[in-house]
């Protein structure tokens, strides 16, 4: 039987929920599987050799294969926002270059809470499977048809791909709108770029397994969580925590369990040294007696602060 292929990638910044992202997916998906650690050409000036290595350590660790692969892109000298990194570019870059049949990539803010595997199911007949993004109609207006259904738009932190569909179809197109992703008025990195190659050519993910709490998503029949916005569970704090809605605290207990499991895995199975990586990871993450993720609840209050305001001004023009 084939091996399950997957990949994922992560700067010095996500190293530390990378590992408990990884680890939430080997214990909810026991079995056989391929882990590609996606790198951009230019990885050393966002990561360490001793991250990398820690990460393979980690895999092999599970039982999974670990590979690096360099993919075809230079990450440092492309956009990114206040809470995307640039690595993100890398997804489609590695789809120019997989050679597996089907591949799950897979966002690091992200944990698997259920069975995850069946998702690869998804892919039918194009190159992605994914979950539709909310609140996008603007954008599928600007790149679709006017009489396409809305919702086509899709999020790209859990995709199913056929790499080989996607390179027959996309591979030019996405290169040349990265190009010119500036005059474009992209916003959202490597996310945007892929729906305007691919314009609503996508297989439907079921919503179980990209489960979005900052969007209002209930995690009740969560297979995946996919943190995604602005709100990070490993940069929580006790102010941060009680400022957020009822669904968004129970998705960050959520994390906070796997977070413990990951961490009492590697007490167990792993020497003091890999212990000692990922908990100063940890620390790293968070500054000092936790000062980077006080700064980060403060800097999130004072843009939605920003945010009101100027809607507010809008609202009365």
């Amino acid at each position: 039987m084939t091996k399950m292929r997957i990949a994922m990638t992560a700067d010095s910044n996500f190293i530390y929920p990378l590992g408990v992202s990884i680890y939430s997916y080997a214990v909810h998906g026991p079995g056989e599987v391929e882990f590609d650690f996606a790198v951009p050409s230019d990885w050393n000036k966002m990561l360490l050799e001793s991250e990398i290595s820690a990460v393979a350590d980690l895999v092999e660790s599970l039982g999974w294969d670990f590979r690096l692969v360099e993919c075809p892109i230079n990450a440092a000298v492309l956009p990114r926002t206040l809470h995307i990194s640039p690595m993100t570019f890398v997804k489609p870059a590695y789809l120019d270059a997989c050679d597996a049949d089907v591949v799950l990539f897979l966002d690091a803010d992200t944990i698997a809470v259920d069975e995850w595997k069946s998702m690869r199911e998804s892919i039918k007949t194009h190159a992605i499977a994914a979950a539709s993004e909310d609140n996008m109609r603007a954008f599928e207006l600007e790149w679709g048809s006017p009489e396409s259904p809305p919702g086509w738009y899709f999020n790209a932190g859990m995709l199913v791909a056929d790499p080989q569909r996607w390179r027959n179809g996309y591979l030019p197109r996405w290169r040349e709108l990265l190009e010119d992703y500036a005059n474009l008025g992209f916003t959202l990195l490597e996310q945007d770029v892929m729906n305007a190659a691919i314009l609503g050519q996508v297989d439907p993910l079921p919503i179980e397994f990209n489960v979005r709490p900052a969007y209002g998503h209930s995690i009740k029949n969560a297979r995946v969580i996919h943190y995604a916005g602005y709100w990070k569970p490993w940069l929580s704090n006790r102010a941060l925590f009680r400022s957020l809605d009822p669904l968004l605290q129970e998705s960050f207990d959520r994390y906070a369990k796997a977070e413990s499991a990951f961490e009492d895995f590697l007490v167990t199975h792993n020497s003091g040294s890999m212990l000692e990586f990922w908990l100063e990871s940890k620390r790293r993450t968070r500054g000092r007696l936790d000062i980077k993720s006080y700064k980060y609840f403060v800097r999130g209050q004072l843009g939605q602060l920003k945010r009101t305001i100027l809607s507010a001004k809008k609202g009365r023009t």
